[in-house]
């Protein structure tokens, strides 16, 4: 609107145009602090992609990702760099891509056939029978000579245990067999039992890669 005159052709009353004229002066001025507003958050690194949303429950407020935004930007980053960009949580990031259905979850490293009879020939060799933190499952009883000499070697270079790569295989499958989900602290806790503190220290390395490939942290090729 150019024109201060007031239109006569379509107010009849002169205060119905200044009355509009000062509602759009109002809204124009909204308008800006709504810009400025958006500016200040972006250049604090909270892009308008991110809104928190107050449930009135307890603890944190919700995390809501735009759809849009993050199928785009899962095909361009990972979930730490999304997370880095966006200023907020790793977890907030995998939740919301299971969420709005941009990734599946990822698979269980024993579900496989082929991967299910190793583990069953394996646990019956280790007595699967015996219970789980019984220190005798790692004595070798009953095994061949040849056998426990053929495996008595590690992999490991500085390798100080009594545990060999053989027993610590058994107990890390049965572990799994027993209890799907738990965790390296199980594992420690069983190789307290079965070793002295020093012999365990010595074995941490192998415990936490064997960890890893249980819980899909990393990859290996078993030959």
């Amino acid at each position: 609107m150019h024109s201060n005159r007031p239109h006569n052709d379509v107010f009849n009353d002169a205060s119905e145009w200044e009355t509009l004229r000062t509602n759009l002066q109002l809204m124009h001025g909204d308008l800006w602090v709504f810009i400025e507003e958006v500016l200040q958050r972006s250049h604090k690194g909270q892009l308008p992609v991110v809104t928190r949303v107050y449930t009135g429950n307890r603890g944190r407020p919700c995390t809501l990702i735009n759809p849009n935004f993050l199928r785009w930007a899962y095909t361009q980053r990972s979930i730490s760099g999304i997370s880095h960009f966006l200023g907020v949580g790793r977890t907030t990031v995998q939740q919301a891509l299971l969420d709005l259905g941009i990734a599946t979850p990822g698979t269980d490293p024993f579900s496989s056939e082929s991967d299910s009879e190793a583990e069953t020939s394996l646990t019956d060799a280790c007595e699967a029978q015996d219970d789980l933190l019984d220190p005798s499952l790692m004595t070798g009883a009953g095994i061949p000579e040849e056998v426990v000499d053929e495996f008595e070697s590690s992999t490991f270079p500085g390798y100080l245990s009594a545990i060999t790569d053989a027993e610590l295989d058994c107990l890390v499958l049965r572990l799994q067999a027993f209890y799907a989900r738990a965790s390296i602290r199980m594992l420690d806790g069983m190789l307290r039992r079965l070793e002295s503190l020093k012999e365990f220290e010595s074995a941490v390395d192998a415990t936490l890669f064997l960890g890893q490939i249980i819980y899909g942290t990393t990859t290996a090729i078993i030959v």
